[in-house]
């Protein structure tokens, strides 16, 4: 319950950026994120011997950049990914290469424009991918963090699975190097960009915690009102979560897309169990449980 208070307490930060600012848009997510998660009903239940907690009853307030939100949504997307690849792993034999591809920092004003250009970049790293008979598919996670060193800087970059052909894995693809200069060639830019490679077994689900997680860190959003308010726009019905070829038989996108959009993948069922509920305290600036009733 510690991490929903942090979330909580981030995410009222973030409505006091968004309340301060003229714009009437800006105003109005201010309020919705203030309200969001004040009171959630769940059940818990015994699972191999700890007590988790199974939300059944919450008002998300569906902004972009909410951090409970965020993690709401994480959870959701996770749980579809854990149910595709395990039918995936079951039905194909895989290898799966964990890569991270970075471009240079840019300033926060022109995020959008990087975006379009490293969506591009990866559009055509595919080609030599598939060009070499081994490519099966992709999950793609955009990730957008603040710059500690340079005011107004963001640095956007992908964490990615590749799906290959099952047998022994080429050393071309676990050399950063040549991922970097591919990424490079790509990208179409003259300068070598750091990109890290790493081989995940095979029908290792936890694999999936590295790529799907926030797409801006709720600490990012709630430092700097200005750059939130440059993220906001910028990133304005920009995906940040993608699958394609072989993936996206077992995960679709219009399901992501749907979460992504309204917090919800639409096969929710109620959980039963201990029924608690938690109600955030103003005063105390955390939530407040109690376990054996529901409103």
């Amino acid at each position: 319950m510690d991490g929903l208070d942090d979330l909580k307490r981030q995410s009222v930060k973030v409505a006091g950026y968004y309340a301060m600012s003229e714009r009437e848009d800006f105003q109005q997510y201010a309020e919705r994120i203030l309200n969001c998660a004040e009171h959630l009903d769940f059940a818990c239940q015994n699972v191999n011997g700890d007590l988790v907690g199974f939300i059944n009853n919450v008002h998300w307030c569906r902004c972009p950049r909410c951090p409970l939100c965020q993690w709401a949504k994480i959870g959701k997307w996770r749980a579809k990914f854990f149910q595709g690849l395990h039918r995936l792993y079951f039905e194909n034999d895989v290898n799966v290469i964990f890569v991270t591809l970075t471009s240079k920092n840019c300033w926060v004003y022109n995020l959008r424009e990087e975006l379009e250009m490293i969506t591009s970049g990866f559009h055509r790293l595919l080609s030599p991918l598939r060009y070499s008979g081994l490519f099966l598919g992709y999950i793609k996670a955009l990730e957008v963090t603040r710059s500690l060193s340079e005011v107004g800087d963001s640095h956007p970059h992908y964490h990615v699975m590749f799906f290959m052909q099952g047998g022994k894995v080429p050393r071309q693809f676990l050399d950063d190097m040549e991922w970097s200069r591919l990424w490079a060639r790509s990208l179409q830019v003259d300068y070598q960009s750091v990109c890290q490679a790493k081989y995940c077994k095979g029908g290792d689900l936890k694999a999936i915690l590295e790529v799907v997680k926030y797409c801006v860190k709720p600490s990012d959003l709630s430092s700097d009102a200005d750059w939130l308010y440059q993220l906001t726009d910028q990133l304005y019905k920009k995906r940040s979560l993608t699958v394609g070829g072989i993936v996206s038989r077992y995960v679709k996108q219009s399901t992501l897309d749907r979460i992504d959009r309204i917090g919800r993948s639409g096969d929710e069922l109620k959980q039963s169990g201990l029924p608690a509920s938690l109600d955030w305290d103003y005063m105390n600036d955390r939530y407040k449980l109690t376990l054996g009733v529901v409103s």
